[in-house]
């Protein structure tokens, strides 16, 4: 360590040795940089086209409107049937992720209708059931008697939205007329 204070004192008597030290360093630095960022860029090329698609910037759930940015992707890594056009204005059909690539699938421009599953209808059903959100399934009692299992396409202060199979429609739209509906939430599918 006695190599410290005469290096201290050689910089204290020849302020220039520092002032080149410095230099060097810096030099070095951004030599280094640029050639970390040549590197970046040629890797960037080696995947070849890119394309602008629409990128999630906030987690969605079913029934929640998508806050999205768009970004340039590679092609290679681009889903099929992601978003090229705009979906503002449009509603999230699945849950998405921050960071995901939107796709149709995952959107719904229709409202709260596009998230009825085909074949199904959708039935307001008065709040006396666990909390429940957008996208959960749940199935539908009614004094006692199991009527059907659906998906929840909406959710109030005062109601839930449930979209189930026709043909168990009726039963329900009986039940909620007698008050007598009670809703469970179901496991996600495996």
């Amino acid at each position: 360590m006695r190599w410290l204070p005469r290096a201290r004192s050689l910089l204290a008597r020849h302020p220039m040795v520092w002032w080149a030290a410095v230099i060097v360093v810096a030099a070095t630095t951004g030599v280094l940089a640029a050639g970390a960022l040549h590197r970046l860029e040629v890797a960037r090329r080696s995947w070849g086209a890119r394309r602008a698609v629409w990128v999630a910037v906030a987690a969605a759930t079913p029934g929640e409107p998508l806050v999205v940015e768009q970004r340039d992707y590679p092609v290679a890594v681009v889903p099929a049937g992601a978003v090229t056009a705009s979906p503002a204005g449009s509603i999230a059909h699945e849950r998405i992720g921050v960071g995901e690539i939107v796709v149709r699938s995952d959107v719904s421009t229709d409202g709260t209708t596009g998230l009825v599953p085909q074949g199904s209808l959708a039935i307001a059903v008065p709040v006396r059931s666990p909390p429940l959100q957008a996208g959960d399934r749940a199935a539908a009692f009614a004094d006692g008697v199991r009527l059907g299992d659906g998906v929840v396409v909406a959710v109030t202060d005062e109601q839930v939205v449930l979209a189930i199979p026709a043909d168990a429609a009726p039963e329900l739209a009986l039940a909620v007329a007698g008050n007598a509906v009670v809703l469970a939430l179901l496991p996600a599918p495996a």
